[in-house]
């Protein structure tokens, strides 16, 4: 039982991971699709013409796409943490115990030296 819960943890991790990746993708193309619909609408709007008008509910139609698809990431994103929790559960419940350790390459700094930031007074 404890390796086929190991298994899908680990699948789940994987497909958790792509889902993320490509969230941090579409927000980056949702950040432009954006700005091209607001670029249109005040193209639109100061030209007066069919042709802008209908470029300018393109560019939205092209936003508000990208944003149901950016929302459906982020359902299953929530969806694979849960399953994710919902087996993590499972493997303590079957005396399973996780920790973590910093690897030999890891780097471990004291808290204060990364929270002191020396520096001289500014400069007007």
């Amino acid at each position: 039982m404890s390796w086929l819960v190991k298994r899908r943890l680990a699948q789940n991790a994987t497909r958790l991971r792509s889902l993320q990746q490509e969230l941090r993708q579409v927000d980056e193309q949702l950040d432009h699709f954006r700005s091209d619909a607001d670029d249109s609408a005040l193209r639109a709007l100061v030209s007066e013409t069919p042709g802008a008008s209908q470029e300018a509910h393109e560019a939205r139609k092209h936003a508000d796409a990208m944003t149901r698809h950016r929302e459906r990431l982020v359902e299953s994103i929530a969806e694979l943490e849960r399953r994710q929790d919902e087996l993590l559960d499972r493997m303590r419940a079957h005396g399973v115990t996780l920790s973590a350790e910093p690897l030999y390459a890891d780097y471990v700094y004291p808290a204060a030296a990364m929270i002191d930031l020396a520096g001289g007074p500014l400069k007007c």
